[in-house]
């Protein structure tokens, strides 16, 4: 079953349970695509599924970047200049998706509650909390977990969480897109911890962004730190089915 929350913080949620009694874990679930205040209802397959596998599952929606009254606070939170912002107004999606899945994480205990109420015996177990994230919704997610990200030349950002305990990127991106990057100075994945479970694959492309192929989003997986707790599902499906979406 699902029921829509409304947190303190302007962010719309989502949220779907098992009907049977129990302690599940929660999952967020980070939709695809840019900032949108009904992202929260995308993703339809993917949270039954998550949620029939025994976890409750938290969709996140994102108040629209023009629509922030807040847009050039998030810029000076992350660091960069309001010309430079101006420049860039992809920043604010950059900024704004790790920041409101750390707002949303804060109303954990309200959304245990509401779950309770909504199906007595149904526990969110608040203590392990995950997060799945594709394609768009995947970069926020790799922020919490540790990624940095060059908002300008001499800006690097990173806003990482210690609540989620595990992260699963669907295509996620790499250097040169969406402000990850690899240089002589070092790159976004870094200080990326895990586990990870990140998932692309050979034929992991959309029209939009041709030059963003399976070995590019494979990145944050080859580049990640070599202590053993990061996996890497690669498909070599065809196209048509093996495709980004």
């Amino acid at each position: 079953k699902r029921f829509m929350y409304e947190p303190s913080l302007r962010i719309p949620l989502l949220v779907r349970y098992p009907t049977a009694p129990g302690r599940y874990p929660v999952v967020f679930f980070e939709h695809g695509g840019g900032l949108r205040p009904d992202g929260h209802t995308d993703s339809v397959a993917w949270g039954r599924v998550i949620t029939s596998h025994g976890y409750v599952v938290v969709h996140v929606g994102h108040v629209e970047t023009g629509g922030r009254p807040e847009a050039q606070a998030l810029c000076a939170l992350g660091g960069v200049t309001d010309a430079e912002c101006l420049a860039d107004p992809a920043i604010i999606h950059t900024v704004a998706r790790p920041v409101d899945l750390l707002a949303a994480f804060e109303d954990l205990p309200a959304i245990a509650a509401a779950v309770a109420a909504a199906n007595p015996g149904t526990e969110a177990g608040t203590d392990r909390v995950g997060l799945v994230g594709w394609s768009g919704g995947t970069h926020g997610t790799i922020t919490v977990f540790g990624a940095s990200r060059q908002l300008s030349p001499t800006t690097t950002f990173t806003r990482a969480g210690d609540r989620p305990l595990v992260a699963v990127l669907l295509s996620p991106a790499g250097s040169g897109f969406h402000h990850f990057f690899r240089d002589a100075g070092g790159h976004s994945w870094e200080g990326l911890r895990g586990p990870t479970l990140m998932v692309t694959g050979i034929n992991d492309v959309k029209p939009e962004e041709p030059l963003l192929t399976g070995p590019v989003r494979r990145e944050p997986f080859d580049l990640a730190p070599a202590d053993g707790t990061h996996r890497l599902l690669y498909s070599h499906l065809p196209v048509g089915v093996g495709a980004h979406g």
